[in-house]
């Protein structure tokens, strides 16, 4: 080999010595910055490039949803995913959308080797109960096959304790000789039982309470695993008009006392009935003069007949508007004296949504109150409602 052969030989070893030492320093680099790389994308387009290799990485799931049945407000789930690379490739991972916190175990730049598992861990802590609750995470992948892995949970959320309805009861009228009653139901969608039967404390005269377990019809329509059926009972000697009385309860699960305050609001008519004449419609459970559709344009007019009975004295009774509650409602009352009852005196109540009022939309649930007095000893004032729907 000649002179120049050599020198030759001697400047391509050391060129490729020295290109392999550049390529080397370059590899640790790029690994030293991609090592500080954390994905976090929310779009497909920023989630982790896809190698052209001919290796791939392979994201394998043994599953992806966790159902943790019930849980109680106020607690905080958990659940671990496993996440494994069955590729010949680094799987590289990336945290998508979430509507929980999502963590994923700590990971080389978000990196699964071949062969590795990662734990990706749901948290949720829920806010309101939910017979229906759920939360997800979404991880991107550079898995040609798998871009987008989403991981859920989902489960009844409840409180320990349910009371429904909580707080006031309508018992609406007390009928004479019978008294009315209301009910509301106390159970729990998490416990599979009471520490004992809840008891109901009240120190009037004119309550009585009856509580029953509840039947596989209850625990089917509130999704309960137990529960009690409380029976709120009002005596038919309440004072006439409308009144409420309050009473507590306290009730035992898990070891917790659970106590409030409820109130139950009842109507007794005493001396006095309200009859609808023709094409009228009242609900007399409610004291509820009900003007249904119409046009607002055409106007309606509703009227009822007042029978009071005398009162002891026998004197004349008189009846006047107190309040009316919305001013698209005019209301006028007047003797009917073409009534001639023994024993009861009659008075002609006119309600009147005129022509061409605006419209009105008069719930059930928020009737509009019209109070008229009495001189009555027994009967002092008297509350109706109005429901109506115009357009």
């Amino acid at each position: 080999m000649d002179v120049k052969t050599v020198i030759a030989v001697v400047v391509l070893i050391l060129v490729s010595l020295g290109i392999t030492a550049w390529i080397g320093v370059s590899s640790q680099e790029v690994g030293a910055e991609k090592n500080k790389v954390t994905y976090e994308s929310q779009d497909e387009e920023d989630a982790p490039p896809i190698d052209d290799d001919d290796k791939r990485p392979k994201a394998v799931t043994e599953e992806t949803s966790f159902n943790f049945g019930s849980m109680e407000l106020g607690e905080t789930g958990k659940h671990t995913f496993l996440l494994k690379n069955e590729g010949e490739d680094v799987l590289v991972i990336a945290k998508g959308a979430s509507t929980c916190k999502c963590t994923v175990s700590d990971l080389p730049s978000n990196e699964i080797p071949p062969g590795e598992t990662a734990e990706v861990l749901l948290e949720w802590e829920p806010k309101a109960p939910s017979p229906e609750f759920s939360q997800r995470a979404r991880i991107w992948t550079n898995d040609p096959e798998r871009r987008a892995i989403d991981f859920s949970v989902q489960g009844m959320v409840a409180d320990l304790l349910t009371v429904s309805p909580s707080g006031e009861l309508d018992a609406g009228n007390v009928q004479e000789d019978v008294g009315a009653s209301a009910r509301f139901r106390i159970y729990s969608n998490l416990a599979d039982s009471f520490d004992e039967p809840p008891t109901m404390e009240y120190e009037g005269d004119f309550l009585s309470f009856e509580v029953k377990p509840f039947e596989e019809e209850d625990l089917e329509m509130t999704s309960a695993k137990s529960g009690y059926v409380v029976q709120v009972k009002i005596s038919p000697d309440v004072p006439a008009g409308r009144s409420q009385e309050t009473f507590g309860y306290l009730a035992k699960v898990d070891g917790r006392e659970f106590t409030e305050q409820m109130t139950v609001k009842y109507r007794r008519r005493g001396p006095i009935r309200v009859m609808p004449l023709p094409g009228t419609v009242y609900f007399e459970k409610y004291g509820l003069v009900d003007f249904q559709r119409f046009q607002a344009a055409e106007g309606k007019t509703q009227e009822v007949t007042l029978l009071i009975e005398d009162p002891e004295d026998d004197a004349e009774i008189d009846v006047a508007i107190a309040e009316v509650e919305v001013p698209q409602v005019k209301v006028d009352v007047e003797p009917k004296t073409d009534l001639n009852l023994k024993g009861k005196q009659a008075f002609r109540l006119r309600f009147e949504i005129p022509p061409g009022a605006p419209p009105v939309d008069f719930a059930r649930q928020t009737a509009p109150k019209v109070i008229l007095k009495t001189t009555h000893p027994e009967l002092p004032e008297i509350e109706l409602h109005v429901e109506a729907h115009s357009r």
